[in-house]
């Protein structure tokens, strides 16, 4: 009777390991995928293809990429420095920021 009590103790946490494994596998393929579309969706990796619809120039695609990941990718800093003006002067923010993380979401999904 008293083996039959330990293994009814035993059952959360047998159930507990279960959801830890199943945890850590979501948590892997979750890591996986979101890694991969990071890949794809890099912009050292996209502007070269996008911009070689645009143009035959290599020198241009080739800049492109090196603007997007030279001196801690200054390319995707500039435009941080525009907006960082405009709003330097405003007293509140947060209509900015709202517009942002609204584009952001309707762009990323």
């Amino acid at each position: 009777m008293a083996f039959l009590n330990s293994i009814e103790n035993q059952r959360p946490l047998l159930q507990s390991i279960d959801k830890l494994k199943w945890n850590f596998s979501m948590g892997m393929l979750y890591g996986i995928f979101f890694t991969g579309g990071l890949a794809f969706s890099d912009p050292s990796m996209v502007l070269p293809i996008f911009l070689g619809n645009f143009t035959d120039s290599k020198t241009i695609i080739g800049l492109s990429a090196a603007a997007m990941t030279t001196f801690g990718g200054i390319g995707s800093l500039l435009p941080q420095l525009f907006v960082a003006t405009k709003l330097e002067s405003k007293i509140s923010k947060r209509p900015a920021l709202r517009i942002a993380i609204t584009v952001r979401t309707l762009c990323w999904g």
